[in-house]
């Protein structure tokens, strides 16, 4: 009950402070970041793995 009541009043806040059209720019800008986060990673996760695979098989490609 302590989390809704904390989440009520962020709420609350943001209903009092912000406008929908501040809202909704700054959360698709959080989505952005995540988004391009998770890209970022995959990426990385895959090149790793497709490094690991190659280069550390005894039958690597030249």
């Amino acid at each position: 009950m302590k989390l809704d009541r904390l989440l009520y009043g962020i709420l609350a806040w943001r209903v009092k402070h912000v406008s929908n059209k501040n809202f909704l720019f700054f959360v698709s800008f959080l989505i952005g970041i995540v988004g391009g986060l998770a890209a970022v990673t995959l990426k990385l996760a895959v090149h790793f793995i497709h490094h690991a695979t190659s280069e550390w098989s005894p039958v690597a490609e030249n």
